[in-house]
């Protein structure tokens, strides 16, 4: 017997008084178009627009040992799968993508260059800083922004809020048109560490085990040159009864990563947010289907008691790892918020709570995971980690 979907989310109400406390008003036009029914018939065609840093990526404070002076660039997981399924030929029937950050358009070049190579020539439009509407003053200090789709749309005439979605990690970017935004969590170092730990754990699991393989067909080959020695047909040696390969030589404290799939074991986000689009292929309005609670309209799936995330919950971040404010600067993660900083983190976290936190559950993730998975091996895609220490 299936389980009911969860249903989780915000009210109407809830998100118009969060909205209106971070200065935003959502316009009479826009609510009547999420109110409206979403059908299944002739769905149109549907516009991704997609952040950078924090969202894909994230970028280190150490430059590169050569002459570009870019930061080192972690994509997230799975993010040549992603790519790859973003710009494959049946998708890009139904699916325009762009770029829209607000990092500078320098860094906007670098970060695309190394998470999308050559497929950026696939990209509707890349937009940075410099699209946003800021003044002088603003574009160069540290100031918030808003990704308002008016914009897009504005160069798009044929997308509207029936067929845009904003992925983006910060809620802040989308309180004009909030039913039209994806949000996700931030990647940020810790969420790092933790895939390098996965990624350290699944090659020494089979560093082990080839070397363990190795070890068993020395001791074998030797037993049987002694058996022979002494007068036993080669025919008659009977195989060994321990195993070549020890599980004692795992490392302890990895055994519950190892037992898992490693490719759940890592970040799912991205393979996450295939499913969704996927399920949004057939929608004919977008902030309709996620106004009425799409994003947690999945069967979930069940999680094991003890999981990578749990066990490597308590890596501690990296202090060379930052993240990147509104102009593209560098904020160290690890520092002490003053309280300016830490006022802005508060209403970060009062608008959050206006949004479909789908994200938050892991049973969620997973299965819309699962149909993103699903989806790349219907369009023969590998589903690949892509994780590197």
């Amino acid at each position: 017997m299936l389980k009911k979907p969860l249903v989780f989310g915000p009210s109407l109400t809830g998100l118009l008084n969060k909205t209106a406390q971070m200065g935003a008003t959502l316009s009479p036009e826009y609510i009547d178009i999420s109110t409206r029914p979403t059908a299944f018939s002739n769905p149109p065609r549907k516009l991704l627009v997609l952040d950078l840093n924090g969202s894909l990526l994230l970028r280190t404070k150490h430059v590169q040992r050569n002459h570009s002076n870019m930061r080192t660039v972690h994509p997230r997981p799975y993010m040549r799968s992603f790519r790859d399924y973003l710009f494959h030929a049946r998708v890009k029937e139904w699916l325009d993508t762009v770029v829209w950050s607000s990092a500078q358009p320098h860094s906007v070049a670098d970060m695309v260059d190394k998470c999308f190579g050559d497929r950026k020539a696939d990209f509707k439009a890349i937009w940075a800083r410099d699209t946003l509407g800021l003044n002088k003053y603003q574009y160069s200090q540290k100031s918030q922004t808003t990704k308002d789709l008016k914009k897009i749309w504005s160069a798009f005439p044929s997308h509207s809020a029936y067929t845009t979605v904003l992925l983006d990690d910060s809620p802040r970017k989308a309180r004009q048109q909030p039913w039209n935004h994806l949000c996700i969590h931030e990647y940020d170092s810790k969420m790092r560490l933790k895939d390098v730990e996965v990624w350290k754990c699944v090659n020494s699991s089979s560093k082990s085990s080839k070397n363990a393989l190795k070890k068993g067909a020395k001791k074998e080959k030797k037993r049987q040159k002694k058996l022979v020695e002494g007068g036993v047909e080669a025919t008659s040696i009977p195989p060994p009864t321990e195993p070549s390969c020890p599980h004692e030589e795992k490392p302890a404290e990895h055994s519950a990563i190892l037992d898992l799939d490693h490719n759940t074991s890592y970040d799912q986000t991205l393979l996450a947010i295939i499913g969704i689009l996927e399920a949004l292929k057939s929608q004919n309005n977008v902030a309709s289907w996620i106004r009425a609670g799409g994003l947690s309209r999945v069967e979930p799936v069940p999680i094991p008691k003890l999981s990578s995330l749990q066990l490597l919950r308590s890596v501690n971040s990296d202090p060379d790892v930052v993240a990147e404010d509104e102009e593209g600067k560098e904020v160290n993660v690890n520092e002490e918020d003053e309280g300016g900083a830490r006022e802005d983190r508060n209403s970060e976290t009062k608008l959050l709570d206006a949004h479909d936190t789908w994200f938050e559950h892991l049973e969620m993730v997973s299965a819309w995971a699962n149909r993103g998975k699903a989806a790349l091996d219907r369009l023969e895609i590998e589903v690949d980690p892509g994780v590197r220490g």
